[in-house]
């Protein structure tokens, strides 16, 4: 063994060290320790070394995320509930119509009063409405006062607030009624709905007459197909519409054949069940200003050939052909014009030529209840000089003379079938003077 002091190594069984003397310690043993050890003997079991625990996982973010988002919600679900709360309270929703009148937002209004929008039921043209009623002082309010009818009750489906607009220097007093109506389905899930009621800015249901044929326009929309219903009269289209907002409106109308014409009407906020709220007929129209040009020309040159056929003995169908006049008149032209030939021109005192040294046209509008069409009736003012050949009744000598006149001649025009054609005229039945003896 060795020396605890020094170090030297000793005989095992020695009790001091032989080197410095030191007291060698021996470790004391049981006997069954000095048996020599059968190597077949089990071996003592060591107790296995304690496995160190893993170090603990950090939380990932986007749990952490969804625990703050919920705990987010619940907190805000808390104030969210008053917030919702008082947004669909009745009188909340009456105030902030009142501010957003006094601030002159039509916008606002317009959300607030949840209208159905429509060609005829926009931002735009209520703004237009509001600021053309001059009763309801749209753009010069700017305080309020507002008073709870004191038969109010939630539990009913309807409610009543006075609202009372003014300037600053109470100079007017523009005093409404705002009526809420409790809706069947309910706001953010819990909450009443309150909606207030749109039939104080609208007229409902009603009609508009107009010419077949013509196209119209009521505050700029044009009213297609879509917006007709069925005519009682022949000859009339019938329009309806279903919302507008109450005040003045513009009509504009366009015809073939017309001058564009315009009107204005006024509707109150009422169904008008399907009452017809104006009408416009052809006898309201002025002819275009072209046509009539054109008609009056047009009846300048018959009137002119007419009697030069009339002196050359033509045929009718020479000066005429049958596109140009009307069926139903064409055999009576050519009688008349028949007629005259044969008394005026194939005598021995006869018509010889007839020059008209001015001719003024003017046209209008004329009517045929017949077959309702376009009619337009053209006079003509004439002046004339009239030759004649004259035969003496003594000596049956033959001689011209010259007579200077004036005449009134009129021409009657249908449009058939996309054009102008003859109708009637007095072209022989109110014919030139000449001299006769």
């Amino acid at each position: 063994m060795f020396c605890p002091e020094c170090g030297t190594k000793n005989a095992d069984d020695g009790r001091f060290c032989e080197n410095c003397g030191a007291k060698l310690e021996h470790p004391q043993t049981s006997p069954a320790q000095s048996v020599q050890p059968n190597t077949n003997q089990a071996q003592p079991q060591v107790a296995p070394a304690m496995t160190p625990k893993p170090p603990r996982k950090p939380m990932p973010l986007a749990a952490k995320l969804i625990i703050i988002l919920v705990l987010v919600l619940i907190a805000a679900g808390t104030g969210g509930y008053f917030v919702l709360k008082s947004l669909t309270n009745p009188e909340n929703i009456v105030t902030d119509y009142a501010k957003a009148y006094v601030s002159h937002d039509a916008k606002a209004l317009f959300k607030s009063l949840d209208f159905k929008e429509s060609p005829f039921v926009t931002v735009e043209k209520f703004e237009a409405a509001l600021k053309s009623d001059s009763d309801k002082h749209f753009e010069d309010s700017t305080d309020y006062t507002i008073t709870e009818n004191e038969s109010n009750d939630t539990k009913n489906s309807t409610l009543r607030y006075d609202v009372v607009f003014r300037d600053d220097s109470n100079a007017f007093e523009y005093d409404t009624e705002i009526v809420l109506n409790k809706l069947s389905s309910k706001s953010y899930l819990f909450f009443d709905n309150w909606k207030i009621k749109t039939e104080g800015f609208l007229a409902k249901d009603f009609s508009i007459h107009v010419p077949s044929g013509a196209a119209v326009t009521v505050d700029d929309v044009q009213l297609t197909d879509a917006y007709k219903t069925e005519s009682e009269e022949e000859g009339i289209d019938a329009y309806k519409i279903n919302y507008i907002f109450s005040g003045k409106h513009t009509l504009k109308l366009s015809l073939e054949n017309y001058n564009d014409y315009e009107t204005n009407f006024t509707l109150d906020s009422t169904d008008y069940e399907g009452q017809t709220v104006t009408s416009v007929n052809r006898s309201d129209l002025t002819l275009s200003d072209d046509i009539a040009n054109t008609l009056i020309e047009q009846s300048k040159t018959t009137l002119t050939k007419l009697y030069e056929a009339a002196v050359d003995k033509k045929e009718f169908e020479d000066i005429l052909s049958a596109d140009e006049v009307e069926d139903t008149s064409l055999k009576d032209l050519k009688d008349k014009y028949k007629s005259f030939v044969e008394y005026n021109i194939k005598g021995d005192t006869h018509l010889k030529s007839v020059d008209f040294t001015s001719m003024d046209g003017e046209a209008q509008i004329a009517y045929n209840y017949d077959d309702d069409c376009t009619a337009v009736s053209v006079n003509l003012e004439t002046e004339y000089t009239a030759k004649s050949v004259v035969k003496n009744f003594w000596d049956k000598k033959k001689s011209t003379k010259s007579y200077d006149d004036s005449s009134n001649f009129t021409f009657t025009y249908h449009f058939k079938n996309g054009k102008w054609v003859l109708n009637s005229s007095t072209a022989f039945n109110y014919c030139v003077s000449y001299s006769k003896y």
